[in-house]
């Protein structure tokens, strides 16, 4: 009986010990969402239309920026341009104080998809009223080869 007595003890010290901690915390977290309209802003592409270099050119840049109107620069060895116009946002207003817009200076990779040539475009803009005028600089490497180069630029306006 004893002997029950001594394991009935020890277990109870035991399970005592066990649930003797009762530390703990509470805390409350707070929790927010912020929910904003998402207006469709509708662009003509910026193009730098039809660029002519030699065969084996070597290396060339068109600035074509909307703080100069639109007006084509060329370095380097640039032979010939026809068809460049700057890139136009409209359908929101893009100067009225609330807004901003993100995500659009930086460097662009234009592509074509038939060769691993790639142009780099450094882009700028100039935001009025209602208009957002894109434009930028264009590297061409040295041997680039011919055909259609591609890319896009995601424009976001935060109000």
């Amino acid at each position: 009986m004893r002997k029950y007595f001594l394991l009935s003890a020890v277990a109870l010290m035991v399970a005592t010990n066990v649930n003797a901690a009762t530390d703990y915390a509470t805390g409350t977290l707070e929790t927010k969402a912020n929910i904003i309209h998402h207006t469709k802003i509708s662009c003509d592409a910026l193009d730098f239309g039809t660029i002519a270099v030699p065969e084996n050119n070597g290396e060339g840049t068109i600035k074509l920026l909307p703080e100069d109107g639109g007006e084509l620069y060329t370095t380097g060895d640039i032979l010939h341009l026809n068809g460049a116009k700057l890139g136009h946002c409209g359908g929101v207003v893009f100067e009225d104080g609330d807004n901003y817009i993100n995500e659009l200076t930086g460097d662009v990779s234009l592509r074509n998809p038939d060769t691993e040539d790639e142009l780099i475009l450094t882009t700028y803009y100039d935001a009025s009223y209602t208009s957002l005028y894109i434009g930028g600089i264009l590297e061409i490497p040295a041997n680039i080869e011919i055909g259609e180069y591609t890319g896009s630029i995601e424009i976001i306006v935060i109000r």
